[in-house]
């Protein structure tokens, strides 16, 4: 998922400590990425008066919060774990 992510450039690269799975720290700042991205959206979807450009924008924004979901459902697991 994280490598998606980067490929479709909806989140900048972390540093990682290794190339084995994501810590919980990482997967953190992966969340407050996404997290700022959807913000982004949110902002521009209120600032937009045209309905057709506010459509476009929630779709683009459906993808970073889907994958914000995941990863915070992957952050509680791996905390309780």
């Amino acid at each position: 998922m994280y490598d998606e992510l980067l490929e479709k450039e909806i989140i900048p690269e972390i540093e990682r400590e290794s190339q084995e799975e994501l810590s919980t720290e990482e997967l953190v700042k992966v969340v407050e990425k996404l997290d700022e991205k959807v913000d982004e959206y949110d902002k521009k979807i209120e600032a937009s008066e045209d309905v057709n450009d506010r459509k476009q924008l929630r779709s683009k924004r459906k993808e970073p919060k889907q994958y914000r979901k995941q990863f915070k459902d992957y952050v509680a697991r791996k905390q309780k774990y």
